[in-house]
């Protein structure tokens, strides 16, 4: 049982009225003129300022047209995936300006609809009733019309499609469809809801029930026992040891990359090391150092500190929450549709990212909070401070969110002192601490992260990601207007209007600074659902604003108990309506929670392969490495982190593939490839980022394969050293001449090569020429040199993993075996009706043509065929002649080379 709630707590509303006398039970059958008119004043404000701001919006649409081309522009300059930003300046200025706009003109018209003397009067009037009961019916017409929209730019992203074929695309349908709100609406409103309210409203307030042992054992029980039961599976199903499903591993891989480098010693915003998440990966390695790193280690301290996140939402809940079943409701409701409703019906996926990453520092906050505005205390106050400011170094967005809402929100717990006056040296002093903490907290951490490793951090970096995604946008979707936000603005809006409208009664209680708090920080994520405008991400962005709902939906049930007004009890009906289906949910979906709770694709084929294939190429890194090695890891984004950990192997680059966004951090990746002699692991038949071509090609200029896993292959630094004596530059008749060396001018060249050429006009007959040293190729189709596409130009190159080699013309050619690392001269003559090739001097195979060679649309690359086809290993010199070498030719060529390089 929870303690009884402070007189203080209850009903605001209710207390003016019986605090004024005007009580006409005669006149009014119970009801106060006072109470109507504080219903008409809520009505009236909110829909003013929402015409105010519809207004506005309507104006700026037609005045503001912002250059969308030259956002695209500067993004291209900044961003190495520029095609997917969608700037939305226009929806960006008006969200921000709405939300100063509108609560501003809320406080305003609440101010003068205060002062009216026309809102008593109608409060006195049937008018009364028709407005109020008109204000229910455009909230529920609101809900009926946003679920009913259309949802056809997110119905992509939903992992199992529907299975009924009466099945329409809505945004009913994306949140509900296979729950049992999706499969029994009308048992739910005919049912459920007349159930639920005849238990609120004869029940309870009626009957009493709720001062009966039984109610007081029962619901308790149920409560506790299936909130108890949800939250432990929400932990229990993020906890594996392998990400397996392809959502899950790359989202996994944008969390977990970061921690294991910092656990392998490597400072975060030191040489450019970034996260976009913020510099978690340093506070949990306190606890990582003791236990080791693994990603069953991993997930556990996630899982356990989104649990924790949970336990205290409900707590915080508890203690301002006076009616037991409305605060199991409530947050029944707030963690099935925030964090279970996409879970349940996408493929699974862990995303740290949001839970508990962005998710723990408003957590940890609301509970402080809660405990603060009952029981205020110096100790807590400075807590709340320093938690704060260095949550924003944990999550720079959530963790700024919550500091500015904790400034704000002691800003109005305080801001009336006892004799009703604004405190303004108890506000100022918010405002300077406020000021104050957070830089002190930031350079307290630079100083840590210098005393421990030598390099102090670079906090600028912490925002980078922030301020330019902000700016150009990325991978974003248009706010639909007519959508499910809509109601969340307006709960928001709502909870606002509490809080505001009780300071300016001077009746500032406990509930209405929470309330304040949780407004401030539903608004924070609505910033992120903006930016993102995805439907999945309104669920996940709606959690506080529904523990807010909860409390407002508390406050009312207070005011509905003691105040028979038809439109109050209508309106706490669309409450319950909003808040009732979900631990109807938990229960039918008991189920589907258990099956997530397994670890996720254990028994398929495809991830079994997949551990197999990890497990070997582990193996060859481990057998290659030390501890605290750098190397450098070429794969695919989803499985970089896989391959760090419990090895403490650090990368010589960072950050990983997945928070790779900026051109700086490719030119800073390249620049790193080129000076480097870190051992390279690569996956190339994972690798295809168009990004990586030039570091590739430096690759295959400066590396040499040295082993293999299953999927991946090991490279060291060359060995081998280019001969500096040319052999073909007196070769006559010659349309292409190159010779490389190992010196910055001969690597460039190499380089350049590799990604493009000039376009080489060839005659029917020709002759190519290389002098190179052959290497098993890690790389498929590998070339020495080419111009081949579909069935024109010419290739010479390696079959993948082999000692073959591919001499083509037109798509046609002959396989010629070479022995492995050794210096070898070839050559390819080619007629109009067959090809001859020689190696080191003597004809090694023939194949006819079935015509001559076509002219290839595609430029001439050397050390690559186009695209990704990098030859890794030393080139020394290429020439094609517009005429055929003869065999003496050849012969005397490779006897110079002999005796220079020797066989």
């Amino acid at each position: 049982m929870s303690t009884p709630l402070p007189t203080k707590i209850i009903a605001p509303i209710t207390n003016q009225v019986n605090q004024s006398g005007t009580d006409t039970n005669d006149q009014q059958g119970g009801d106060t003129i006072e109470l109507k008119a504080e219903i008409l004043r809520w009505i009236f404000s909110i829909s003013g300022s929402l015409l105010v701001y519809i207004l506005f919006a309507v104006i700026v649409t037609a005045v503001y047209h912002p250059d969308i081309d030259e956002l695209k522009r500067s993004a291209q300059s900044l961003l190495i995936d520029y095609q997917r930003v969608l700037p939305e300046p226009l929806e960006a200025f008006l969200f921000r300006s709405g939300i100063v706009i509108i609560l501003s003109s809320l406080f305003g018209l609440y101010i003068w609809f205060s002062r009216s003397n026309f809102v008593a009067s109608l409060a006195s009037k049937r008018a009364f009733t028709i407005i109020s009961l008109s204000a229910v019916v455009i909230i529920a017409a609101l809900i009926i019309i946003d679920f009913a929209a259309p949802n056809l730019s997110d119905f992509g992203g939903r992992r199992f499609p529907p299975t009924e074929p009466e099945y329409t695309n809505n945004n009913f349908n994306f949140y509900f469809n296979e729950f049992f709100l999706g499969s029994y609406l009308w048992l739910y409103v005919l049912l459920v809801i007349p159930a639920v309210v005849i238990f609120f409203f004869k029940g309870i307030r009626i009957m009493h029930l709720d001062t009966r042992k039984s109610y007081r054992i029962l619901v308790p029980f149920i409560g506790y026992l299936v909130t108890g039961a949800v939250v432990l599976a929400i932990v229990l199903m993020n906890i594996f040891s392998l990400p397996c499903s392809v959502d899950n591993t790359i989202d996994f891989n944008a969390v977990y990359y970061s921690m294991t480098q910092v656990y392998a010693g490597v400072p975060m915003l030191v040489n450019g090391f970034t996260n976009t998440y913020g510099l978690y990966p340093h506070f949990l390695n306190l606890i990582f150092q003791f236990t080791g790193l693994n990603i069953f280690k991993f997930t556990l301290v996630l899982s356990l500190l989104l649990g924790g996140s949970f336990v205290l939402n409900f707590m915080a809940l508890r203690k301002l929450v006076s009616n037991r079943v409305i605060l199991f409701l409530g947050f029944a409701t707030m963690i099935f549709f925030s964090y279970l409703d996409r879970k349940l019906l996408n493929k699974f996926d862990c995303y740290f990212a949001l839970f508990p990453i962005r998710y723990i520092a408003p957590s940890v906050l609301v509970f402080l909070a809660g405990v603060y505005v009952l029981k205020p205390s110096r100790w807590l106050y400075w807590l709340m401070w320093i938690s704060m400011g260095f949550f924003v170094l944990w999550n720079p967005e959530m963790g700024l969110v919550s500091y500015v809402s904790m400034v704000l929100f002691f800003v109005y717990t305080g801001f009336f002192s006892a004799d009703g006056k604004p405190a303004t040296k108890k506000i100022a002093a918010h405002l300077i601490s406020g000021i104050v903490v957070l830089p002190l907290v930031f350079y307290i951490y630079k100083l840590l992260i210098f005393a421990i490793y030598g390099s102090a951090p670079d906090l600028s970096l912490l925002f980078t990601t922030m301020a330019v995604f902000s700016k150009v946008g990325f991978a974003l979707l248009p706010m639909a207007l007519v959508h499910p936000w809509n109601l969340v603005v307006l709960i928001l809006i709502s909870g606002f209007a509490y809080a505001l409208m009780l300071w300016y009664k001077k009746a500032i209680t406990p509930k209405s600074s929470l309330v304040f708090l949780l407004s401030l920080i539903g608004v924070g994520y609505l910033f992120y659902y903006q930016g993102r405008s995805h439907s999945v991400n309104l669920s996940v962005s709606t959690g506080f604003c529904l523990l807010m709902l909860t409390i407002l939906g508390d406050e009312l049930w207070l005011v509905v108990k003691s105040a028979k007004i038809l439109a109050l009890n209508a309106f706490f009906v669309v409450f319950l309506f909003l808040i009732s289906f979900s631990f109807i949910e938990l229960i039918t979906g008991a189920g589907r929670i258990y099956s997530t709770m397994q670890e996720q694709d254990k028994d398929d084929k495809e991830v079994k392969i997949l551990e197999r294939f990890l497990e070997s190429n582990r193996n060859l890194m481990a057998s290659n490495t030390h501890e605290l090695e750098k190397i450098l890891l070429l794969t695919v984004a989803k499985n970089q982190c896989l391959y760090f950990g419990d090895n403490k192997l650090r990368s010589a680059f960072n950050p990983g593939f997945v928070e790779m966004f900026l051109n700086t951090d490719i030119e800073r990746f390249n620049r790193i490839v080129y000076d480097s002699s870190f051992s390279i692991f690569i996956e190339p038949i994972m690798l295809d980022y168009p990004c990586l071509q030039r570091a590739l090609a430096t690759i295959g200029a400066r590396y040499e394969f040295k082993g293999f896993g299953k999927t991946m292959a090991m490279l060291k630094r060359r060995t081998a050293i280019i001969p500096a004596t040319s052999f073909f530059h007196d070769s006559v008749n010659q349309l292409l001449y190159r010779k490389y060396n190992d010196d910055t001018t001969g690597i460039n060249a190499r380089v350049a090569d590799a990604l493009s050429s000039s376009t080489v006009t060839l005659p029917p007959e020709f002759s190519v020429q290389v002098f190179f040293q052959s290497r098993i190729q890690v790389i498929r189709n590998a070339a020495l040199i080419g111009n081949q596409a579909d069935s024109n130009g010419f290739a010479i190159g390696n079959l993948f993993n082999s000692q073959d080699y591919w001499f083509g013309i037109n798509n046609e050619g002959v396989k010629v075996h070479l022995p492995q690392n050794k210096w070898m001269y070839v050559v390819m003559n080619v007629f109009p009706d067959h090809i001859a090739v020689y190696l080191n001097g003597s004809q090694a195979a023939t194949q006819p043509l079935s015509r001559p060679i076509n002219q290839s649309r595609i430029p001439l690359t050397i050390g690559n065929l186009g695209y990704q086809q990098f030859y890794i290993g030393a080139i020394s010199e290429i020439a094609i002649t517009g005429s055929c070498l003869s065999p003496e030719q050849i012969h005397e060529i490779w006897g110079r080379i002999e005796k220079e390089v020797g066989k």
